[in-house]
């Protein structure tokens, strides 16, 4: 599930920094041990405009393991 988008932004002394907004729909947001929170880069190819988020922040579980 995406919970949230980041951008790469430079302040005005040339420090490279995310900016990241999270979906009020995600908070309150809980990490358990059983959660991953991966952040997925976005091909420049698949950004609408300039000003499109560089990345995705994804929420997820692992797939239930089947007993053998």
């Amino acid at each position: 599930m995406r919970i949230g988008s980041a951008w790469i932004k430079t302040t005005d002394t040339g420090n490279v920094y995310l900016s990241v907004s999270i979906d009020e729909a995600a908070l309150p947001l809980t990490l358990t041990e059983d959660k991953y929170l991966t952040l997925w880069e976005i091909p420049e190819g698949e950004r609408k405009t300039e000003n499109a988020p560089h990345y995705a922040f994804v929420l997820s579980k692992p797939k239930a393991k089947e007993d053998k």
